[in-house]
């Protein structure tokens, strides 16, 4: 019969367990939400905190791979409220986090931001986190990476390179691999997102070094998909996109939803590479539909401004892709994603120039350009600067 010790023996086996198949199986395995729903139940029997934040964590990992934020957003309350009751400071730094991830991917960036620097203000580097976490991960690696990114789309790309510096630096101190690879492969992204594309090949090199040696199950299907990509860019377009498009099935299947849309638009950019148009554009129109489904709209305003690009070279009417460079930078304007807006604005104020509409590019494009206040060796802003000075004569 159960008697508090054994459910106290059967909590942390469930526990165990998680972090385990997080590990082994991947973060959307199935039997997650049964084996952390056990866990909660018991630990909401017991007097110890720790265990129940780590069951909380655990789901919360688990249904926001499905992007389910009414979900997530409760668990994250329940998170907030045991650091309120215990003012335990790892607590608060972690439920911030998942908080600040949730926010995110809805496209709410300034106030992901907030959550993201709440924490990391609460870390102390020394420390590690006293509740267990279902997954095992230095907290401040991966809140690091994430302010990096939100920083980057808010439209600071020198303060993003710092936090990402300092993610990466603080991954290789603490030498766990899952540590490394999650780190390596956020600077990836924003080597990506910054077009910085001759980053690649290093930052490659290191992935696939770590996923060849351990084998985690989703970083090997990201390393297919991402290796497929500098493929394609290097000119290898064939290739490239059917080790990508293995890539993106293999997370499909893993049941991986909050970053496909993203990694999925950059198949679409490979197909462009390769002249293939009508794919492309296929694509990106199944992509506005997750995004809209899923509610996953970090990644929205680049989609709308690809399709824009890919409507022009299908040779659909000019009109089409105006409309569709005004919805990105509409959605990016909405969410403060500078780098997104002054992206769509250039590729909507060239269209114009083509057109002779000179006067009505121009102080779009000025606008949003006088907004930035560093990073002007990054692509976006070099091309944007360029543009203006053509603009202009």
């Amino acid at each position: 019969p159960p008697t508090p010790a054994r459910n106290e023996l059967k909590l942390d086996a469930l526990l165990h367990l998680g972090q385990m198949l997080h590990i082994v199986k991947g973060f959307a395995t199935p039997e997650l939400d049964s084996i952390f729903q056990q866990a909660r139940a018991l630990a909401l029997h017991s007097s110890h905190h720790g265990k129940l934040f780590s069951a909380l964590e655990g789901l919360h990992v688990y249904w926001r791979q499905s992007c389910r934020w009414l979900i997530t957003t409760a668990l994250e309350a329940d998170m907030l409220k045991i650091a309120e009751q215990t003012q335990d400071a790892a607590y608060k730094r972690n439920a911030l986090r998942y908080k600040g991830v949730s926010l995110f991917h809805q496209g709410q960036f300034g106030s992901a931001c907030d959550c993201f620097q709440h924490a990391i203000a609460e870390f102390d580097s020394q420390a590690r986190s006293t509740t267990g976490a279902a997954h095992e991960l230095s907290p401040n690696v991966t809140t690091l990476c994430r302010l990096a990114q939100t920083l980057l789309l808010l439209g600071y790309p020198a303060r993003a390179h710092v936090h990402q510096d300092t993610a990466m630096a603080l991954a290789r101190q603490i030498a766990r691999p899952l540590e490394r690879v999650i780190a390596v492969e956020f600077a990836i992204w924003a080597a990506h997102d910054q077009r910085q594309y001759d980053e690649l090949p290093r930052l490659l090199e290191e992935h696939s070094a770590i996923v060849d040696q351990y084998q985690f199950p989703e970083y090997v299907a990201s390393s297919m998909m991402l290796r497929g990509f500098l493929l394609a860019h290097q000119g290898a377009s064939g290739p490239g996109i059917e080790l990508m498009t293995q890539g993106l099935a293999a997370w499909r299947a893993f049941g991986i939803q909050h970053f496909l849309p993203y990694v999925s638009s950059w198949l679409a950019e490979a197909y462009g590479w390769s002249d293939r148009f009508a794919e492309g554009l296929a694509l990106l129109d199944e992509l506005v539909i997750m995004v809209e489904q899923l509610g996953n709209e970090f990644w929205s305003a680049e989609i709308l401004r690809l399709r824009g690009e890919f409507l022009l070279e299908s040779g659909a009417p000019v009109m089409e892709a105006e409309e569709a460079y005004r919805n990105a930078i509409e959605v990016a304007h909405r969410q403060d994603a500078r780098l997104l807006e002054l992206r769509a604005t250039v590729s909507l104020a060239r269209l114009l120039a083509v057109q002779g509409r000179h006067a009505e590019a121009t102080p779009l494009l000025a606008a949003i350009y006088a907004w930035f206040s560093e990073g002007f060796d990054c692509p976006d802003l070099q091309e944007a600067r360029f543009l203006l000075a053509r603009l202009s004569v």
